[in-house]
């Protein structure tokens, strides 16, 4: 997939008032929804959900939300719901995100264009997908023109004050987001269309514990918190990667996977994710309804690396779909027989595998 140039209006010709007064309505129409706001909302939901005093967010990161909003909840939900919502709110916005960049991308680079069409005329699935994986694989010159198109026009680079982050830094932090959030959406995809079809995942904390026999050794935790698990399938393949077939039918194999989440640093994701929803949204306004005076949200931190938190080793993990999780109590049993020592008590599930 290749892209076109950012910008190919020098060379356009007039446009007819007519079509110009529809592409600005279109314009209002899409960017009357504050996307940025709207996931905030859905956020002060969670930390309100969560009671406020379980949420650890990384420092600044959690003075960017206007102000508390707390109400009672079942405590006895909360951590499953918390865990659930925090990622199915970190997935959307990073995929609005995405959309809305594409849009404003493709809708931005001739004075005909329409971003609400392009939003519009968007194909999910494959297409998108490999958009996604196309972008976060360019070279950063080639990245950092597209980032620049939308996030840093030459009047603003034009205006930069003497302090604070350099361009290079701003530029820096825009190619690690736009980054990791595309990994995000190609490596979660399974489990969030799992969340979003039906709630068909679970989200308690599980422990995952591997007892070597041979020769006989202390238990190892794998891992150990919150985790989602989806039944998910793959084509089976044979020692040469390829699909093994029985009368011309793919073989599907059928599994539970397991993957590692924090909550916390979920939602510290998705406040950046709404402050760059915020400034796709500000250049937009700008460049689009011709507002004067629109505040640009321009930062250069947290990289995402900052965000992450140490967890358990286990990011993933693949279990035979007849295999079954052990309680505590069981876990424990189970243990005691073999002579070895119990699992964390603390555990919701255990797994002797």
């Amino acid at each position: 997939m290749t892209e076109e140039s950012t910008d190919d209006t020098e060379f356009a010709p007039e446009p007819d008032p007519r079509i110009e007064d529809l592409r600005r309505r279109l314009s209002e129409a899409l960017l009357e929804v504050n996307h940025g706001e709207y996931f905030r909302s859905r956020i002060h939901g969670w930390v309100a959900y969560r009671d406020d005093v379980d949420v650890v967010l990384p420092v600044g990161i959690a003075g960017r939300l206007k102000s508390p909003f707390p109400f009672d909840r079942n405590p006895g939900d909360a951590d499953e719901m918390a865990t659930l919502d925090a990622f199915v709110i970190a997935y959307h916005a990073a995929e609005s995100w995405y959309r809305l960049l594409f849009a404003l991308f493709d809708g931005s680079r001739t004075t005909t264009a329409s971003a609400l069409i392009a939003m519009v005329e968007m194909k999910a699935g494959a297409a998108f997908n490999k958009r996604v994986e196309h972008w976060i694989g360019l070279p950063d010159e080639s990245l950092t023109k597209m980032l620049d198109f939308l996030f840093l026009p030459e009047e603003v680079k034009d205006e930069w004050p003497d302090e604070g982050a350099t361009i290079e830094e701003v530029q820096e932090y825009l190619r690690l987001w736009c980054r990791h959030l595309g990994h995000f959406l190609g490596e979660w995809r399974n489990a969030y269309n799992a969340a979003k079809h039906g709630l068909a995942v679970g989200a308690r904390p599980t422990q995952f514990t591997f007892v070597p026999n041979e020769p006989p050794m202390s238990p190892v935790e794998l891992g150990n918190g919150p985790m989602l698990r989806t039944v998910e399938h793959a084509f089976q393949k044979d020692d040469d990667d390829n699909d093994i077939k029985i009368n011309g039918q793919k073989v599907l194999r059928w599994f539970w996977m397991y993957r590692s989440v924090d909550p916390d640093e979920l939602i510290a994701r998705a406040i950046v994710t709404a402050d760059l929803l915020d400034w796709l949204r500000a250049i937009a306004r700008s460049r689009h309804l011709k507002e004067v005076g629109i505040w640009v949200p321009i930062r250069a931190e947290p990289k995402p690396c900052d965000l992450q938190r140490p967890t358990s080793p286990m990011k993933s993990f693949e279990a035979d779909l007849a295999a079954f999780p052990l309680s505590p109590e069981q876990a424990s049993e189970v243990l005691a027989r073999l002579g070895r020592t119990e699992v964390d008590e603390e555990a919701e599930e255990g797994s002797d595998r």
